[in-house]
């Protein structure tokens, strides 16, 4: 899956991110992964303003990249599987889908629903 051509990326690196229990090397292997996931999912160069954010789930022992392309787009990937959880398109018609691991794929109707689903994959 493609996210975009020519997105330029912002990391945020900030050790509020890291769970209770996290271990430095769990969140340095996953902040590696999520770089080179970026890399790949969006070749070389671009000037949009996207930004991105990993987090290293310690429940599910995951890495998750978060990328907030606007307040009108984001996805939710796993890093090492390549996997969109959840995305958010917000520009009419708003199209926002959830998929939690093992279940079915369910739609939310705002930027709220996305941001609290996604809040429980960055904070753990």
């Amino acid at each position: 899956m493609r996210v975009g051509v020519g997105i330029a990326i912002i990391v945020i690196a900030s050790s509020t991110l890291m769970a209770r229990g996290q271990s430095l090397q769990e969140q340095d292997i996953c902040a590696k992964q999520a770089e080179s996931t970026v890399a790949q999912l969006l070749g070389q160069g671009g000037n949009d303003g996207g930004r991105y954010q990993s987090h290293y789930n310690t429940k599910l022992k995951k890495c998750r990249l978060l990328f907030d392309l606007s307040n009108l787009s984001a996805i939710l990937i796993d890093a090492s599987e390549r996997r969109p959880f959840a995305y958010y398109l917000g520009l009419p018609p708003v199209t926002c889908e959830l998929t939690p691991p093992f279940q079915e794929k369910t739609s939310c109707s705002s930027k709220e629903e996305f941001d609290a689903f996604v809040a429980k994959y960055m904070e753990e």
